[in-house]
């Protein structure tokens, strides 16, 4: 039997309780080769037993839209949205603050409390609950102190609630429609009136400190480590949706360009500018009288041109 993405991507929709096609077009397909690599998204009408013609390839589907009301009334789709998000989240992808100590705790005892653990934590536990870029920031006494009390105050929270609040739930949407430090509601999770998703069935218990209020969230981020026009001190982050394509700077954790994808005009990918560097992706962008170009650097750079390609073709036949 020939299979074809968009089908099982229906039927993975399906086993989470989805069943808007507008909620289904936000998730994608993406073939995996080799140690976890995202080599690109899958087109709907693509045949699986074409392209999964390798030992070492596999499938992976991440949701790229967040434009649909959120709807935590499906274990599987807690499950998988929690998933998702915090893999972005311990990879310093979303741009936490290590001045945000309160915040910090708050999600480390919410991952905590996810996994259904009766026990406290070890201070290996709390480290691994701590972003990546972040862990030698902080200050461990004091967040242990913090995520203590935060503890107290969760007491009797549930697995899935607790997966929940790490994400967001009621009073998000007034967050969101502020945008974040520097991020304006017009590019909050991408939505090009400022427009913000509305997240039902979830406890009205829940705090504002959430992953929701982060930045990046939304967005699926690369760490890109040279940008044509920018002087950073390190590598910027790029987030890319279904509407934009933003910089920013982790260190100051300020936007530093945004481009709407509907003004890309050209992409074209370019070899490494020393060996064994990493590749780069030259985008044309603007107007005939006024023509843009910025080129960044960045490992996944064919993975992120063919994720723009995807997103503008998606963009256009839901037009």
């Amino acid at each position: 039997m020939f299979t074809v993405a968009g089908e099982v991507l229906e039927e993975l929709c399906g086993q989470m309780g989805i069943r808007d096609p507008r909620e289904v077009e936000e998730f994608a397909l993406f073939l995996i080769r080799g140690e976890g690599e995202l080599v690109r998204p899958l087109w709907p009408h693509e045949y699986l037993n074409s392209v999964m013609v390798h030992q070492d390839v596999s499938l992976h589907s991440r949701r790229l839209g967040w434009e649909t009301p959120l709807h935590f009334d499906h274990p599987t789709y807690i499950d998988t949205h929690y998933g998702q998000v915090l893999r972005d989240y311990l990879q310093g992808k979303l741009m936490a603050s290590a001045q945000e100590e309160p915040q910090l705790a708050r999600l480390a005892a919410l991952q905590h409390l996810g996994r259904a653990i009766k026990s406290p934590p070890s201070e290996k536990d709390l480290l691994a609950y701590i972003p990546k870029p972040l862990q030698w920031q902080v200050n461990m006494a004091t967040m242990e102190s913090l995520m203590g009390q935060e503890l107290r105050q969760l007491q009797g929270r549930s697995s899935q609630e607790a997966q929940i609040s790490f994400i967001g739930g009621s009073g998000t949407r007034g967050l969101w429609g502020k945008g974040w430090r520097g991020l304006p509601a017009s590019l909050a999770l991408g939505n090009e009136a400022g427009q913000v998703p509305e997240v039902s069935s979830c406890p009205a218990l829940l705090r504002p400190e959430a992953t929701s209020q982060l930045p990046l969230f939304g967005y699926t981020v690369y760490v890109v480590l040279r940008v044509s026009k920018l002087v950073l001190p390190g590598p910027a982050l790029l987030g890319l949706n279904r509407k934009h394509l933003i910089l920013m700077d982790p260190s100051s954790q300020k936007l530093c360009c945004s481009i709407a994808l509907k003004d890309l005009q050209r992409l074209h990918l370019l070899s490494p500018l020393e060996e064994k560097g990493p590749p780069g992706l030259e985008l044309n962008y603007g107007s005939a009288d006024s023509p843009q170009t910025i080129w960044l650097e960045l490992p996944q750079a064919q993975e992120l041109q063919n994720t723009i390609i995807f997103l503008l073709n998606d963009s256009t036949s839901s037009t």
